[in-house]
């Protein structure tokens, strides 16, 4: 009896799943007009021509990601010193926090240039960022040239509570910063503090930002490459020295 219940049940998954498919083969006949082979492929052409997922909402989602990745960021540590702290009795994590930790304090990159990768600026996501807000870069006169031998300071304004344009323009190359300016190759600048959480550091560093502090400036200043800042008016004393950034 047992047997004959077992094949009973398993008879009826299988009918189910043949009427399920049917049920689907006939939405889509119905839905999509799949009478010929033609209607077919115009069926199919249509299809494709729609965006799976609409040109909005991947420049909402590009524009969402830098702003969540600082507190996304002191999750993560926060996470990670509570597992070290309460769950690793085996301290591997403690011990890699603690490397991490004085990697961070010994690191001198924020202040030498950072650690730019180049493909993480041309990434597609910071062009759909752009196109969101939208954000342009222009050149007041089109004739005027940067050699790009020389050192340079652009000054930026204004500072805004987060300087989306200062970030999308010389951060990134979605605005096409490249060709306005050949040859000259930018850096942001940011607060110190910000070169200091875990994590979120090492996003900053390969997107080409730098520490802004004045002993960095000065090195800058003497080195083969254009240099960017700006001040804001109106802020503490620390905030007017944070010159956003340098190329």
């Amino acid at each position: 009896i047992r047997r004959l219940n077992a094949e009973i049940a398993a008879q009826k998954r299988r009918s189910d799943v043949f009427a399920a498919i049917a049920e689907f083969r006939e939405n889509m006949l119905e839905r999509f007009d799949w009478k010929s082979l033609q209607s077919t492929g115009s069926a199919m052409q249509n299809m494709l021509q729609i965006p799976l997922v609409p040109p909005r909402k991947r420049q909402a989602f590009a524009a969402s990601l830098p702003f969540a990745s600082l507190p996304l960021a002191y999750l993560l540590t926060f996470a990670l010193l509570w597992i070290a702290l309460f769950r690793d009795s085996s301290y591997l994590v403690m011990a890699a926090l603690l490397a991490y930790f004085g990697h961070i304090y010994l690191d001198k990159s924020p202040e030498r240039g950072g650690k730019l990768h180049h493909w993480m600026r041309e990434s597609m996501l910071w062009r759909h960022m752009a196109d969101y807000f939208p954000v342009e870069l222009r050149k007041m006169n089109p004739d005027t040239e940067f050699p790009a031998g020389n050192v340079y300071m652009f000054g930026y304004h204004p500072h805004g509570i987060i300087s989306v344009g200062c970030f999308v323009n010389f951060a990134t190359s979605a605005t096409g910063f490249k060709k306005l300016f050949p040859g000259i190759d930018i850096r942001l600048g940011t607060l110190e503090f910000n070169l200091k959480v875990p994590f979120f550091r090492e996003w900053l560093l390969r997107m080409g930002i730098i520490s802004t502090c004045a002993e960095e400036w000065s090195r800058l200043g003497s080195g083969h490459c254009a240099r960017w800042c700006s001040r804001v008016l109106g802020c503490t004393p620390r905030c007017k020295r944070s010159y956003i950034a340098a190329p």
